[in-house]
């Protein structure tokens, strides 16, 4: 079964070194006559949008760009709703689950309008805040489980030593919530 799983990846790599001709005529898990990398250079040597190697440095930028934006705004917020008791962050919590929920399909058309009217439509900041409204209720939500479990001890702690909100965050709980760190950046980036 695991080499079963493994032909279609067979079958691109034999098919490309194979020139066009032969990739048309002969069988698809054949291995080529004569290596062809005519297929890479052309990849690699191609201009604007067809350059492979400036495609992944923009996936690159994007994804990076995308992360840190979660990873910044995703954990403030979870750390928000989960030392925010009552109606208010039960009512902040609902609506990022609802987030979760809810098809992109629903709002791709204000989104692109939206998008549009800003000027940010073929730029990788517009991406960048595309996917990161796209997945901050997903980040929202893994933080806010792990930011629940953190005793607020260490928080009154530090408090009392005369650390501000912003610095008990950043030395205190951000640090303890790293493995939600690592699962938004898992789950959000590739």
């Amino acid at each position: 079964m695991g080499l079963l799983v493994l032909v279609p990846f067979w079958i691109l790599l034999v098919t490309a070194f194979k020139s066009p001709l032969e990739a048309a005529s002969s069988s698809a898990v054949a291995f080529p006559s004569t290596i062809d990398p005519a297929g890479f250079v052309q990849a690699v040597s191609g201009s604007g949008n067809r350059n492979v190697l400036v495609a992944m440095l923009n996936s690159a930028l994007i994804t990076a760009g995308s992360v840190v934006m979660l990873i910044l705004i995703g954990s403030i917020a979870a750390y928000t709703i989960a030392r925010r008791p009552g109606k208010l962050g039960n009512l902040a919590y609902i609506g990022v689950v609802v987030g979760i929920i809810l098809p992109f399909q629903l709002a791709m058309l204000p989104t692109y309008v939206a998008l549009r009217s800003l000027g940010l439509l073929g730029s990788h900041f517009g991406m960048i805040v595309l996917y990161t409204g796209l997945l901050m209720p997903l980040a929202v939500f893994l933080y806010t489980g792990f930011a629940r479990v953190v005793p607020p001890d260490y928080e009154e702690a530090a408090s009392i030593d005369g650390a501000s909100r912003l610095r008990v965050f950043v030395s205190i709980v951000f640090p303890l919530l790293s493995p939600a760190t690592g699962t938004v950046a898992i789950m959000t980036g590739p």
